[in-house]
């Protein structure tokens, strides 16, 4: 049984249905785990295209996960009588999947600062002058040409 079959069963006063409802929102979040977990490992390796192509499958699971969340939400207490021991393994793993989205953010972000740096090392590198001072044939020291023109970034895209 999909999450999207049991959505549409769970409201029935179906204790089958409530439990099949809940072992597919478990098995969802810990596919998402294990994909925040990756994905993580991934990107602190720097394999940043391997982080990138789990964003297909990520995007899914979150797609899902969202959808059931609405059930759970509009019948989170029926759900709760009907398959309590599911009800407990799910709290259980929104506590795991707060621990991996946190973790997951924290190092997007560190990678996301890394990148800023560098691209701000290399416009600051970019238009910083280049050339040594000398002198002139007349004994002067010599003006150096214009700096190269800025390289522009954008931190908000």
């Amino acid at each position: 049984m999909t999450l999207a079959t049991t959505r549409a069963t769970t409201p029935n006063h179906d204790q089958r249905a409530a439990e099949a409802f809940c072992d597919d929102l478990a098995n969802t979040v810990e596919q998402m785990i294990a994909i925040l977990n990756e994905e993580a490992s991934e990107i602190r390796a720097a394999r940043y295209e391997a982080a990138l192509t789990l964003a297909d499958k990520k995007s899914a699971l979150a797609g899902s996960y969202s959808k059931a969340i609405g059930t759970l939400r509009a019948h989170g207490r029926e759900i709760a009588d009907l398959a309590p021991s599911g009800a407990d393994r799910l709290r259980a793993l929104h506590s795991d999947l707060e621990t991996a989205l946190q973790s997951n953010m924290t190092v997007l972000s560190a990678a996301r600062t890394v990148s800023e740096t560098l691209l701000r090392d290399l416009t600051r590198a970019a238009t910083s002058r280049q050339q040594t001072n000398g002198y002139g044939s007349n004994g002067q020291i010599q003006s150096a040409p214009a700096p190269a023109a800025a390289i522009g970034y954008n931190a908000a895209t």
